[in-house]
């Protein structure tokens, strides 16, 4: 099974979610819950943004959810991987 990535930045308090398909990623960052902020989609191919769209509002959800359709990914692995995520 290809499980959705889930990774906490602990420098940001951002959470992010993503996946690969082929040579397409697509990653959604969910800021830290403040005034103004809102999540953002980028999608890559072969490592470089390609798109990138802004939400329009700041909706938070949960972002703690657990699933076995869900992997988190610890912190210092996304750091001592030069920050490729997922």
């Amino acid at each position: 099974m290809n499980r959705l990535k889930r990774w906490l930045n602990s420098g940001t308090n951002t959470t992010y979610l993503g996946f690969n398909k082929g040579a397409y990623s697509y990653v959604l960052l969910i800021p830290e819950e403040k005034q103004g902020a809102v999540a953002l989609l980028d999608i890559k191919k072969n490592g470089e943004v390609i798109s990138s769209k802004r939400c329009n509002s700041n909706s938070f959800g949960e972002k703690g959810i657990q699933s076995r359709s869900i992997e988190d990914i610890v912190d210092d692995t996304v750091r001592n991987n030069e920050f490729k995520f997922p």
